[in-house]
């Protein structure tokens, strides 16, 4: 969709905006070979606040790498990456996994103090 919008803002002269597009790309970016920021960045806070929540966003993650557009496992426990053995088995996978009902007593909005 980017591509097809700066294809559509060249072709209209839009250069103004154009270069205004190139002046929000950050340097990392540049470095990708990013040409154009055209969308806002954003990002979607979800307080997980109920362990109906917490589960039902921990299967989804769980399930993505087993997606038809991806196909990195046949099941979520064989991909090297999840949680998903852990939760499923009990075993630790090559990453060391902690239960999100170990945390749930936790106050995380007090800053943590190295004793």
């Amino acid at each position: 969709m980017a591509y097809g919008i700066v294809k559509r803002l060249k072709v209209r002269g839009k250069d103004a905006l154009l270069n205004k597009m190139k002046v929000l790309v950050d340097k990392k970016e540049k470095l990708k070979g990013k040409i154009h920021e055209v969308f806002q960045p954003s990002f979607d806070w979800k307080d997980c606040d109920t362990t109906k929540f917490v589960e039902q966003k921990l299967n989804y993650i769980h399930d993505n790498p087993c997606q038809h557009k991806w196909r990195l496992a046949e099941l979520p426990e064989n991909y090297v990456h999840s949680s998903a053995l852990f939760y499923v088995s009990g075993l630790q996978g090559p990453f060391e996994v902690t239960s999100y009902a170990e945390l749930e007593d936790i106050d995380l909005t007090k800053p943590w103090i190295n004793e």
